[in-house]
């Protein structure tokens, strides 16, 4: 099973090597005093753009490798979407129902983390390196390379599950073990249905842009009108989830895959 984990196994390597070198620059030039967190999503980010074209190289060769009759699909307009703004509201579902479990206070090292690294920057380079870059390459990664593979030797089903809960692992902590395993059988469930990753990449994007705007504007909305802007925001978000719950299920049965 080599080949299904070293994908994994180089992503980490390429960001852990990219990750350290621009942050030792920064302490060159910046000096020593520099708090890693004040910049840990600029060089994540920077580090996860340089590394894309590796990944992008090793999908490509995986699918030249499977031959013509296998080549993935192409994503319309509409499953684009629907995909994204299925990620989307889902992720909010999916913070709601932790703050309801009290998931989040469980870990609250969690928490504090994410202020740290994201206290500092700008909601636009947020979604640019966390929304965009970031779900790009790890797609390429988990679905593109590590549930291909998966798939070619256990199948569908077991495919779908593993390379699910390998990503949720993949993050290092037990909040995103659990959100991002969901995220992760989701996302290969929609690549299995298109036969194109591009689903699951807008549906990642969705689910990583919707949850920072929601957390980064979610007080003032509450602010809103007596808390109505942020109620309809929330009542959307149910909405689009099941709207777009219904509509792949109907594309799934349209593909008479066998559940």
């Amino acid at each position: 099973m080599w080949r299904v984990v070293y994908p994994l196994m180089l992503h980490y390597v390429l960001l852990t090597l990219g990750v350290n070198l621009l942050y030792w620059v920064i302490l060159m030039v910046k000096g020593a005093s520099e708090d890693f967190y004040d910049w840990s999503v600029w060089v994540n980010g920077w580090t996860s753009l340089f590394i894309l074209p590796v990944f992008w190289w090793l999908y490509q060769r995986d699918w030249r490798l499977r031959g013509c009759w296998r080549r993935p699909g192409k994503l319309s307009v509409k499953d684009g979407v629907f995909s994204f703004l299925w990620g989307g509201s889902l992720a909010i579902i999916l913070n709601i129902v932790f703050a309801l479990l009290q998931i989040f206070q469980r870990f609250p090292t969690y928490g504090e983390q994410n202020q740290r690294m994201t206290g500092n920057v700008s909601v636009l380079w947020m979604v640019i390196w966390a929304a965009v870059v970031a779900p790009l390459v790890e797609e390429l990664v988990c679905r593109g390379l590590v549930f291909r593979r998966l798939r070619d030797y256990l199948g569908k089903w077991p495919a779908i599950v593993i390379s699910g809960v390998m990503f949720g692992i993949y993050h290092g902590n037990v909040v995103q073990a659990i959100y991002a395993s969901i995220l992760g059988i989701l996302m290969a469930i929609l690549v299995e249905m298109t036969g194109t990753l591009w689903a699951s990449i807008s549906f990642h994007m969705g689910a990583n842009m919707i949850s920072i705007l929601y957390s980064s504007y979610a007080v003032q909305m509450a602010g809103w009108n007596d808390g109505m802007i942020l109620a309809a925001f929330l009542a959307l978000q149910f909405f689009l989830f099941w709207g777009g719950s219904f509509y792949f299920l109907n594309m799934w049965r349209k593909t008479k895959a066998v559940l």
